[in-house]
Formats: C-alpha cells, sequence, structure tokens
C-alpha cells in the first residue's frame, strides 16, 4: 500500500536507478552487500521509530552498505522520540565523519537529518 502511494505521489517509476525494496528494514541492511548512494530511513510504528534502529548493529549496517559519496536521511516524529536516541544518531553520525544539517519541525512534527560523508 504505502509503496503505491509513494509510486503516485513521487512517480518512483520516473526515475532511473530506483529500486524498491519491501523487507523488514533491519533484515535488509544486515543481508544486503549492495552499496546504496542513498539511504532514507523513515519508519514509523504507531508515529514511533522502534528503537532497534537506533542500535550500533543496525548503524554499524547502514554505513557498510552506504557508498563512498553516499548520503542518509533519517526522519522522526518530534513528539515521539526521546532526545537522548535523536541525539545519539547525531553523535554516531558525526563520530564516523558525517557532515550533518538537522531540520526541526518538518511539516511541524518531524526532525529530519541529513548525513553525508565528508
Amino acid at each position: 500500500m504505502i509503496i503505491e502511494v509513494a509510486r503516485q505521489e513521487f512517480a518512483l517509476d520516473s526515475y532511473a536507478n530506483v529500486e524498491i525494496i519491501c523487507q523488514d528494514a533491519y533484515d535488509f541492511v544486515q543481508e544486503t552487500q549492495k552499496k546504496h548512494g542513498l539511504i532514507i530511513i523513515d519508519l514509523f510504528i504507531n508515529n514511533k521509530v522502534p528503537e532497534k534502529f537506533y542500535d550500533d548493529i543496525f548503524w554499524e549496517n547502514i554505513f557498510r552498505i552506504l557508498s563512498p559519496t553516499g548520503r542518509i536521511i533519517f526522519n522522526t516524529m518530534t513528539k515521539t522520540t526521546k532526545s537522548e536516541l535523536f541525539g545519539t544518531i547525531i553523535a554516531r553520525l558525526e563520530k564516523a565523519g558525517f557532515q550533518i544539517e538537522v531540520h526541526d519541525k518538518v511539516d511541524f512534527t518531524n526532525s529530519m537529518i541529513l548525513a553525508k560523508r565528508r
């Protein structure tokens, strides 16, 4: 359902080199060996990002599958994300050598981290 909405709203099929994968994100990043130029982390269950998407294993796998010039977008809801979890992600990205931009109150409810390798 959400993939069909994304296809319609963002015309995903009109872009070259876009691959849509419908799989548990945690499992996918553990299993894939392919490198990705852009990883968008936008995972909500009942307005919350499950805590497993903040853990070390998930992020080690994100770093492993991100291409050398890759970028990460992490979207979360301001009201439902603990500030220490949000801060942990920023600290982890900075420690890994990423340049960080934080956008607060995106659509009045979200915070978004944009990260690119230096």
